[in-house]
């Protein structure tokens, strides 16, 4: 497929994945309505950025982010557009039929495509009206920037996979807006992108590899799975499929060894033998009961669940199954908690007291994060640190929960959870301060006398009432080296994964106080 990215009309793309009920459109105009900047994090082309991230995570790290983030800059340029096409594929008794002209709403799209999957909400059919003429063979593209007072606010951004409910009445409203200036539009003077012959429709390509590795798909091939999830499982796993729903994401000229697909589900004839998880938060925990179910493993990075129900069906599958299950928690393999469990002088089931403030980067206005489907910075990120303070504490069952929030948009949540065996967790999370490095997190640890303090994943010491025990350093990042290359090892030598009672606990306590939050705002 051609997808337009700067001024360049690229071949080779796949099609975006045709979800149950939707409609594949082939685009005949389009109008631009508006440049959407508030989707992704898009960085700055800072020295100082980079210097600040090379004197915290090294060079390699830094050059391995660098490359990660160049690789996003296609997907980075979405819009907000119209435009006129007909109907190529639709679903059995569709109220749009194959053939049928019509108008769209492209809410969060590359600026010009070939063709463009949509649900029915978004398209409106052109009752006794027919294309407008344009040159033959080619896509017709023109600025509508006066439509965008005339489009539904809701759509600026939107994804099917968000939760947002779209409103009928109001795009019945719009839809009267975008008809007539379409229809109306004189696309003699637009530019036009050449479409000498139609692409055939291929939602994936390529094939999965041969050999003696354990085979491997990856979901979500976003930076953290580029970056974090393949760089380091690919020495112990053979990766023979990449999932991600984001046809801009995935390399034109794709490498033919590897299975790429923009389905965010495996298909029916797909099995491999191990499912990394890394994609939409909702997704997590029906891609791992998928894996469970066939007997094979899960690894999924966080969050486990978004809600009870989701949960419920992880627990229940991990009950059945022989496939192994390993969550994505990074902190329960950081180097420096064999450090503070020594120092600390704990055995097991003894209370650690944990109290942490974290810093977050503010998310953009229309990111994923906030979602609905996605929950809030709890479900988010907040988990990170809750299943840390479980994971010290051995599991032991939360007793208390409470939680309040700052003011009407600071964001900032201050959660209070204590456990059965006495031990206390203080966690405050805000996103109000410098983002000079991004995450910024400070960490206590407090049992029998000793205070063990973590400074941003890398600066240790260790204290009691008369001296300094120890002072230590590490990379931030070499938990997330560790976890994953422990992981692929331990399914390789066929040692079992999480407990269920570990996926319970920390679920169930990320859920808890999720709810609390909300309740909180209430």
């Amino acid at each position: 497929m051609r997808i337009l990215i700067g001024n360049d009309w690229r071949e080779g793309y796949l099609d975006e994945h045709r979800l149950d009920g939707d409609v594949r459109i082939r685009t005949h105009a389009l109008m631009t309505v508006d440049t959407l900047h508030d989707l992704y994090f898009v960085r700055e082309r800072s020295l100082w950025r980079l210097w600040n991230y090379f004197r915290e995570v090294g060079l390699l790290w830094v050059i391995r982010k660098v490359i990660s983030r160049s690789k996003e800059s296609s997907r980075n340029q979405k819009f907000l557009s119209v435009g006129l096409g007909v109907v190529v594929e639709a679903p059995p008794g569709c109220r749009i039929p194959i053939g049928a002209p019509v108008a769209f709403v492209a809410p969060a799209h590359p600026r010009a495509f070939e063709r463009i999957v949509l649900p029915v909400e978004l398209v409106q059919p052109l009752s006794g009206s027919s294309l407008p003429a344009t040159p033959a063979h080619a896509i017709a593209l023109t600025d509508g920037r006066p439509l965008v007072d005339g489009v539904a606010s809701e759509v600026f951004g939107w994804s099917p996979f968000s939760g947002s409910p779209l409103d009928p009445e109001r795009l019945r409203r719009s839809f009267a807006h975008i008809a007539t200036a379409l229809l109306s539009q004189d696309w003699t003077g637009a530019r036009h992108l050449a479409v000498p012959q139609s692409s055939p429709v291929a939602e994936r390509d390529g094939s999965r590899p041969v050999g003696t590795k354990p085979a491997a798909a990856l979901f979500g091939y976003g930076n953290y799975g580029k970056a974090i999830v393949l760089n380091n499982v690919r020495r112990s796993l053979r990766v023979a499929a990449i999932h991600e729903i984001d046809p801009t994401l995935l390399p034109a000229g794709r490498d033919g060894e590897m299975l790429w697909d923009t389905a965010p589900f495996p298909r029916d004839d797909e099995h491999y033998d191990v499912y990394l998880i890394a994609s939409f938060h909702h997704t997590h925990a029906r891609l791992a009961v998928h894996a469970l179910r066939q007997g094979v493993v899960a690894v999924v990075e966080k969050p486990l669940a978004t809600n009870g129900a989701q949960l419920d069906e992880l627990l229940a599958a991990m009950e059945v199954t022989k496939g192994r299950f390993f969550s994505g928690f990074h902190k329960r393999y950081a180097p420096l908690n064999a450090l503070a469990r020594h120092d600390l002088g704990t055995g097991p089931g003894d209370p650690v007291h944990y109290h942490a403030i974290v810093f977050e980067e503010r998310l953009p206005a229309r990111h994923w994060y906030r979602w609905p489907n996605s929950c809030s910075r709890i479900v988010s990120n907040g988990c990170h640190w809750l299943d840390h303070f479980l994971f010290l504490n051995d599991w032991s069952e939360p007793v208390g929960i409470d939680v309040s929030r700052g003011l009407a948009g600071s964001e900032l949540a201050n959660v209070s959870v204590r456990l059965a065996n006495g031990a206390v967790c203080s966690l405050v999370l805000t996103d109000t301060g410098s983002s000079r490095v991004g995450v910024r997190e400070h960490v206590e640890l407090r049992a029998g006398g000793v205070t063990v303090t973590i400074d941003d994943s890398a600066r240790y010491v260790a204290e009691n009432d008369k001296r300094i025990l120890r002072r230590a350093r590490v990379n931030k990042m070499t938990s997330y080296r560790s976890m994953y290359r422990t992981i692929a090892d331990r399914i390789v030598r066929g040692e079992p994964g999480d407990t269920a009672l570990s996926v319970r606990t920390s679920s169930q306590l990320v859920l808890d106080v999720e709810l609390a939050y909300r309740a909180a705002a209430r």
